[in-house]
């Protein structure tokens, strides 16, 4: 269960809705997530961030969001035990990657992990952030990198790697 838990973690990403510049917005998410430079607070982060069913439909096409919704709301039990089992990391910055719905097709990189397949379940113009936390060392974090937070009316929200859910 934890191995299950660590790769969820590890394809987390960040939403944010409206975006009118990525390079404004990527420095907003770097600050935000500046806050959270251990991975015990990143737990908690997450924890209270699971998105909620009215949530999940600002995300996703109406016929997809009861579904994301009803795996995303079982982690919360298996985070709080994954939580309890991790060795804890301090981190002295984070890195924010971005890229948007509309344009999943023309941007293919490892970002994207794979979203491009399943860009029929999204909404338009739904912005996802990749959180890659840095170590003392200046190296990254292998156990510290998230993929698909999101910022819906202001609140960052955790939206784990709709793949898992939505891949065939």
């Amino acid at each position: 269960m934890i191995h299950y838990i660590k790769n969820i973690i590890a394809c987390i990403c960040f939403i944010l809705l409206g975006v009118n510049s990525y390079s404004q917005n990527n420095n907003e998410a770097k600050d935000y997530f500046n806050q959270y430079l251990n991975s015990k607070e990143q737990f908690k982060l997450i924890a209270k961030s699971l998105p909620t069913l009215e949530q999940c439909h600002t995300v996703f096409k109406k016929e997809y969001a009861k579904s994301y919704y009803e795996f995303i709301s079982t982690l919360d039990k298996e985070i709080d035990s994954a939580f309890s089992k991790l060795d804890f990391e301090k981190h002295k910055d984070c890195k924010i990657e971005s890229v948007s719905t509309s344009t999943l097709n023309s941007e293919k990189n490892s970002f994207n992990g794979g979203m491009d397949e399943f860009q029929h379940v999204f909404k338009p113009n739904i912005v996802f952030y990749r959180v890659t936390y840095i170590l003392e060392d200046g190296s990254e974090s292998y156990n510290s990198f998230y993929k698909y937070f999101v910022n819906i009316d202001g609140n960052w929200l955790f939206f784990a790697n709709p793949g898992i859910v939505f891949r065939e």
